[in-house]
């Protein structure tokens, strides 16, 4: 069925530089077409921005990291953001569990690094 259930999500991947940012900027009007029209379900998706742009979600490739932080250091300053109740083992066990199942174990005491220094790959960062 083409018809979309509630929790279902949609991946758009593609090499680099192909138009996947641009694609999906302009489904959230967050860029606005010079030309042409973009319907969904048969409306105009500008004149009905407000109820469609809440169905669509955009994950930065590259997310808000520290780059003078190792990676254990950033996931650690996240993780007591979001879990101040966490004791600090569990936090620590939470992070090395990341690691592992993101193959990231090795990379633990890596800077992060910024845009004009890449140390990690768009993937290995997000």
């Amino acid at each position: 069925s083409s018809e979309r259930r509630r929790g279902e999500l949609i991946s758009v991947m593609g090499q680099s530089g192909c138009g996947k940012s641009t694609l999906i900027k302009t489904l959230r009007a967050e860029i606005i077409t010079i030309y042409g029209e973009i319907t969904l379900d048969g409306k105009n998706l500008y004149d009905n921005a407000s109820h469609y742009t809440r169905h669509f979600g955009y994950v930065l490739q590259d997310d808000l990291l520290y780059p003078y932080l190792t990676v254990y250091e950033n996931l650690w300053f996240r993780g007591r953001l979001r879990l101040p109740k966490l004791s600090t083992a569990n936090l620590d066990r939470k992070i090395n569990n990341n690691l592992q199942q993101t193959n990231l174990v090795h990379r633990r005491d890596t800077r992060v690094g910024d845009s004009t220094k890449k140390l990690f790959n768009g993937g290995e960062r997000k």
